[in-house]
């Protein structure tokens, strides 16, 4: 079973609420920080409440991320390639290294791995192999017995399944160690990220060593046994990029509270975002790997951050206003949540919102926008009907399916998951490249595979949300649906679905409901929350016209029936309360937009 074989691994494990707490095993946990439960499809949930990530702290026990994703009801795997038996786990003697060595032969496996600078002598010395597309790794102990082996996928057979670039020969055997082991007897050592990176340099007289877990996975036991084998000194080159910046700070901190000498690599300016060891050495090479190690500057441990506060005169005299991306209702660098059941226009107002924009137009006919280039992720329609419906609101604004005119690209059925990381990366690097200036995500929950009940959950998921906005500048809208209580709900704001941290997080929401009409294409906008102004009051939208000679998004003022007076508000108000039973204000005012009465008059009567 998944969630025992990871329990089995923890220490001092006890059951808190619906899962388990425990001492988390990536960093020097002494207070249980680390939460754990089972989702309803069988993954296991890891949250650190000390800040560790979830990479890091699968390393630490052995295991691989995709032991997460065990289905204990169906006993699947998302991966095509079955885990090996317990048997073949075992079985990692020196009579399998040496065959797979020699399968590596002369195989176009040996020629990558030259390209990467890889001597032969060094491949020969570590055993290096090759297994089904694949090169093999040996990670042996300190006594020379093999205790994984890892599997790296060339470039060239990247994309070409699911396996992620490397891995662990069989689940059980991804303990995070240092390799090569051997590298410990000098007294100065390199420490970077990634295997072939270390031999790389080894290969070039450089002494190196790096962990078997990733950039983010260091344990303080790591740091002793550095410390313990009389290394003084350590070099640290990780990549150029976040990972390698937080897996720096991780691994300074650890070890120079042993006492060792910490010194920093540094990348000269204008090397590539995840720039590393490899790359300078085949750009540029050994003689520049080895002026960057002698001038790696002592490790400075960041001062504490100063704590500042605003006068009431600073605060007031403060300059800046609010810059909006939808006039009233987005703010630029803001989260706009749009919320609705099935069959509400969602989709149409999203649409017509991200060609309001990258024309310049009016949203609606009503709302001024900023004009910027748009990126649809949409996980949720199908691109014959994302055409059509396109193709319709273009014809309704008398527009050509420009590109130049109209710059609005989609990623249709897209796997981005925006609570792991390399996928935020991803986007993040893609919206500098095309300038991206809005992104709109179709639906909310299709991008990400965090428990959306989980306030901690959510939270982490809406911090990953901020980081692309921080990172990039973008403005963010998000499609997402109204949960199963959905007009029984004591607060207006609950009507979407999943954890109030969802709408805490958020600087704007925007509900739609449809609403009887001979038409069926008649939706009401009630603007839930704005933390920059006041809402805006209600709105009716009328999908009006055909594809074919043009789809028409207008709005209007929602009429009350009868005569719009306040005698006949007041008249119909005390008429539900005098009902049988006892009916909340926000009852009431729900059941008064269902009768087609204006919210903000009849809250003018409560």
């Amino acid at each position: 079973m998944a969630n025992r074989a990871f329990l089995d691994r923890l220490e001092r494990v006890q059951p808190n609420g619906k899962g388990w707490s425990a001492l988390c095993p990536a960093h020097d946990d002494h207070n249980p920080s680390l939460s754990i439960s089972t989702a309803a499809d069988g993954r296991l949930l890891i949250f650190c409440h000390a800040g560790c990530c979830t990479e890091a702290i699968v390393a630490a026990v052995g295991m691989e991320m995709s032991d997460l994703f065990f289905s204990e009801s169906t006993g699947a795997r998302p991966s095509n390639h079955p885990l090996p038996t317990a048997k073949f786990r075992e079985d990692l003697s020196d009579d399998l290294v040496r065959k797979l060595h020699a399968q590596l032969g002369s195989t176009s496996a040996r020629d990558v791995l030259r390209d990467r600078g890889l001597t032969d002598e060094v491949v020969d010395r570590y055993q290096l192999g090759f297994k089904d597309g694949r090169v093999t790794i040996p990670i042996l102990d300190s006594q020379g017995q093999c205790r994984n082996i890892r599997l790296w996928c060339p470039p060239a057979e990247r994309g070409k399944s699911d396996n992620p670039q490397i891995r662990s020969w069989a689940t059980g055997l991804g303990t995070n160690r240092l390799y090569p082991i051997d590298q410990l007897r000098h007294k100065t050592l390199v420490l970077c990220e990634g295997e072939l990176d270390a031999l790389a340099l080894i290969g070039q007289g450089i002494p190196a060593v790096t962990t078997t877990g990733g950039a983010n996975a260091w344990t303080t036991e790591l740091s002793r046994e550095l410390k313990e084998a009389g290394v003084e000194e350590v070099v640290l080159a990780l990549d150029n990029d976040k990972a390698g910046d937080e897996g720096t700070a991780r691994r300074a901190t650890s070890l120079s509270a042993l006492g060792m000498r910490i010194r920093r690599l540094a990348w000269p300016n204008g090397r590539a975002d995840g720039w590393d060891v490899t790359d300078e050495l085949i750009a540029h090479g050994d003689e520049s790997v080895r002026r960057l190690v002698a001038a790696a500057a002592e490790y400075e441990t960041p001062a504490p951050a100063r704590f500042t506060a605003l006068s009431l005169s600073e605060l007031i005299s403060s300059t800046g206003a609010v810059d909006w991306t939808v006039e009233g209702l987005l703010p630029t660098r803001g989260v706009l949540l749009l919320a609705g059941e099935p069959g509400t226009g969602k989709t149409w107002l999203l649409l017509d919102l991200a060609t309001a924009i990258a024309t310049g137009s009016l949203w609606l006919g009503r709302f001024k926008v900023r004009r910027g280039n748009v990126l649809i992720i949409d996980a949720e329609n199908d691109t014959p009907q994302i055409k059509e419906r396109v193709k319709g609101l273009l014809r309704a604004k008398a527009l050509e399916p420009d590109d130049e005119s109209c710059p609005v690209k989609w990623s249709m059925n897209s796997q981005l998951k925006v609570d792991r990381s390399s996928d935020v990366d991803a986007l993040k690097e893609y919206i500098r490249t095309e300038n991206v200036d809005l992104i709109i995500f179709d639906s909310f929950i299709r991008f990400h595979d965090s428990d959306e009940n989980d306030a901690k959950a959510m939270a982490r998921v809406s911090a990953a949300l901020r980081e692309i906005i921080t990172d990039t500048g973008v403005t963010i809208v998000l499609g997402h649906h109204h949960g199963k209580g959905y007009g029984r709900a004591n607060d207006l704001g609950s009507r979407a679905r999943g954890s109030s941290e969802i709408r805490a997080s958020v600087d704007s929401q925007i509900d739609t409901k449809k609403i009887s009409s001979k038409t069926g294409r008649e939706f009401v906008l009630e603007h839930i929350k704005s933390r920059y102004n006041q809402p805006e009051p209600s709105f009716k939208v009328f999908l009006e016209g055909a594809i074919e000679s043009g789809i028409y998004l207008t709005t209007g003022a929602i009429e009350t029936r009868g005569e719009h007076n306040t005698e006949s508000i007041q008249e119909w108000v005390r008429k539900e309360i005098r009902g049988p039973g006892v009916i909340s204000r926000q009852a009431l005012l729900r059941k008064g937009m269902e009768d087609g009465l204006l919210r903000d008059a009849i809250v003018l009567e409560l």
